[in-house]
């Protein structure tokens, strides 16, 4: 991905890994001192490993935490969808509501439908949105192909479905899944929505831009909510750089996961975004602009774990209220 990691994520990291394996090794060696001893192969100076259980006794406890905490995030946590709900106030009624309905979904990392991804459809359908929008990287496999025509083929909302790329998408052909399922595909391009007067502007970037971004959104005076999706929290930085003269009120992105592995009272680890843990999840305001960071539905791909633990997959309402 390119982004650097920072010396405190890779001392958590390191502590991370290193401490169930230190355990296990403590661990292994007293089962193997136990059956020497048995065997009578232990020496006499080696006994301190079968006769001092307290030396194993704090092993033992946290190779079994990690297996518990692994087991967890692995088969309950990564299918535990979690819908999200947020409110934004807007100076004027969207498309002429007073709350308008968003649901934002991100990085989906499909394989195979399976009941996750169940829990996320029936998500969706409840909430009954207006609007949805998807911020890129949809397939772990080219064959989760499939998985993303059924997804897309159950998402349903007034105003339509849009989505952009993610660093993932480079490599599969999401674009046309999303055109066969009648939803549409931003890369650097723009649709406007029009309902009695009143104006939406949705924007999606690629994940490497192709347009400067002065010809992607509009005058500040334009009168259309505008709505910038790209896949990664980055860009908030050029928005935040953006002309004075232009327009943007909501940044949709995902990319970080929420972290994925989380800590108790620390978070994430790794986001794999150069903002480390600055933008990792959830709501924030920048120079403005409200940008919302979603954690994602899938749990990442290639040789990364099945796995998440304190970053439940999110299905995000948004709701733009006017008041």
């Amino acid at each position: 991905m390119g982004e650097s990691v920072p010396v405190d994520a890779l001392f958590l990291l390191t502590l991370i890994l290193s401490t169930p394996l230190l355990a296990l090794l403590a661990v292994g060696s007293w089962i193997s001192c136990r059956l020497a001893r048995r065997w009578k192969f232990l020496p006499v100076d080696k006994k301190i490993w079968v006769e001092r259980p307290w030396i194993i006794r704090p092993a033992a406890v946290v190779l079994g935490l990690y297996v518990v905490c692994y087991a967890y995030g692995t088969f309950i946590e990564a299918h535990w969808v979690q819908t999200t709900r947020t409110e934004i106030k807007v100076a004027d009624p969207v498309l002429g509501h007073s709350r308008f309905r968003i649901v934002h979904l991100t990085d989906l990392h499909l394989e195979r439908i399976g009941r996750r991804e169940y829990r996320m459809i029936e998500a969706v359908r409840e909430a009954k949105p207006q609007l949805i929008l998807l911020t890129g990287d949809y397939l772990n496999v080219r064959e989760g192909a499939v998985a993303l025509s059924e997804v897309l083929g159950a998402m349903k909302a007034p105003y339509g479905v849009f989505g952009v790329e993610g660093n993932w998408d480079t490599k599969f052909v999401a674009g046309e899944l999303f055109q066969r399922a009648g939803a549409a595909f931003l890369v650097d391009d723009t649709r406007v929505i029009e309902r009695d007067g009143h104006r939406l502007r949705i924007v999606g970037q690629g994940i490497v831009p192709g347009r400067p971004l002065k010809e992607l959104l509009p005058p500040k005076d334009d009168g259309a909510y505008t709505i910038f999706l790209q896949h990664k929290p980055e860009a908030v930085d050029e928005l935040a750089a953006r002309d004075p003269g232009q327009r943007v009120d909501l940044l949709l992105c995902g990319h970080t996961h929420g972290g994925q592995v989380c800590l108790p009272f620390w978070g994430a680890v790794i986001t794999l975004s150069k903002h480390h843990k600055k933008y990792e999840r959830g709501l924030y305001t920048v120079d403005g602009v409200s940008m919302y960071v979603n954690r994602g539905v899938g749990s990442g791909g290639g040789a990364r774990p099945e796995v998440r633990f304190l970053a439940r997959p999110e299905v995000a309402i948004i709701d733009l209220v006017y008041r």
